[in-house]
């Protein structure tokens, strides 16, 4: 980005970026987005009418403000996409979004509904994706960060989605992404396959402390929904009435 005018304003995917919020690959196809006063087109570079008086340095460069950056890329990205930012953010900016939605004309209903389903309980951008995913895919939205208490081993156990059903039983979901077994600050100097021995005895727990059905996925499901579908409806979680 060395190339643009110093006076440029980044905006939408590429502010976002500058500003550290979580974004998947999926979304970086090489084109810069800047803010200007309409919408137009250039070879990898996309023009976005939004705001520039409010602009804010970030790594030597000016970016649109992280409320701004977060309404642009609610309503030029899909749910998916946007969940994740909005989960990290959502909470410390909810108050400049409602402003920034305020000044517009334009329908902000995704922004409205990213408000709505944004949780900062979420510990990672895979886990929001996922979840968005779920969302989409219309099932009952899951509860973050459930604890278990185990008596047989002592341990608590905290789960990434939780279901309950009207039955009285309890679907737990597993996002098994490969950090879990590769990131060293997650594994410490367990093998892979203690790792995946640690994960069936944490289930054995679960089902223990009352759980009915743990369902794991991975981010592969994630980008392929109807494997995830598949998975979820196998193990019994409900679709929204």
């Amino acid at each position: 980005m060395n190339q643009y005018n110093p006076g440029v304003v980044f905006a939408g995917k590429t502010a976002a970026t500058l500003l550290g919020f979580p974004l998947s690959h999926a979304v970086h196809d090489g084109t810069i987005v800047c803010a200007a006063r309409r919408n137009w087109t250039s070879e990898r570079t996309q023009h976005i009418y939004t705001d520039m008086d409010s602009a804010i340095s970030m790594q030597g460069l000016l970016v649109t403000n992280p409320a701004h950056t977060l309404v642009d890329c609610a309503l030029s990205l899909p749910f998916e996409e946007t969940l994740p930012m909005f989960d990290s953010a959502s909470t410390t900016h909810f108050k400049q979004i409602m402003e920034v939605m305020g000044t517009m004309s334009r329908d902000v209903s995704p922004v409205l509904r990213l408000l709505h389903f944004a949780d900062p309980r979420s510990e990672s951008g895979g886990e929001s994706k996922a979840r968005a995913v779920i969302i989409v895919l219309g099932f009952v939205v899951p509860e973050l960060q459930i604890s278990f208490f185990d008596p047989v081993t002592r341990k608590t156990y905290r789960t990434d989605y939780l279901w309950r059903l009207a039955d009285g039983r309890a679907i737990v979901g597993e996002f098994d992404g490969m950090e879990k077994y590769v990131n060293p600050q997650m594994v410490g100097s367990k093998t892979i396959e203690q790792r995946v021995l640690a994960e069936r005895e944490r289930d054995e727990a679960l089902r223990r402390c009352g759980v009915s059905q743990i369902v794991h996925f991975s981010y592969n499901d994630v980008m392929h929904p109807d494997q995830l579908r598949r998975k979820l409806e196998q193990a019994g979680v409900p679709y929204v009435s």
